[in-house]
C-alpha cells in the first residue's frame, strides 16, 4: 500500500510531519490511560505520552534551530550493519 507521499504504508518524510501529530498521538495515549483498567496499562501509555509531547518539542527546536543539531548526530541503523 502506498501512501499519497508515494512512501509504503504511513511512513512520512520528516518535513511533513509537525508537531501536533506528535501532540495529537500524546492526546491519545492520554486518553487510552485514561480508559485502562490494569495500573502497567495506565503507565505505560502516561510513558508513551510524555515521550510524544517530548518529541513534539523537539521538533520544534530542531526547526527553529535548521535541524543542525539533528545532521550532527549519526543516525541508528536497525540493520545491525
Amino acid at each position: 500500500m502506498k501512501s499519497h507521499h508515494g512512501r509504503p504504508g504511513n511512513v512520512l518524510s520528516l518535513r511533513h510531519v509537525t508537531p501536533e501529530h506528535f501532540r495529537e498521538r500524546a492526546r491519545s495515549y492520554r486518553y487510552a490511560a485514561a480508559l485502562a483498567d490494569d495500573r502497567q496499562d495506565v503507565r505505560r501509555f502516561r510513558e508513551l505520552a510524555s515521550m510524544f509531547e517530548e518529541m513534539a518539542v523537539e521538533l520544534c527546536d530542531r526547526r527553529r534551530t535548521g535541524f543542525e543539531k539533528l545532521a550532527a548526530v549519526p543516525a541508528a541503523s536497525g540493520s545491525g550493519r
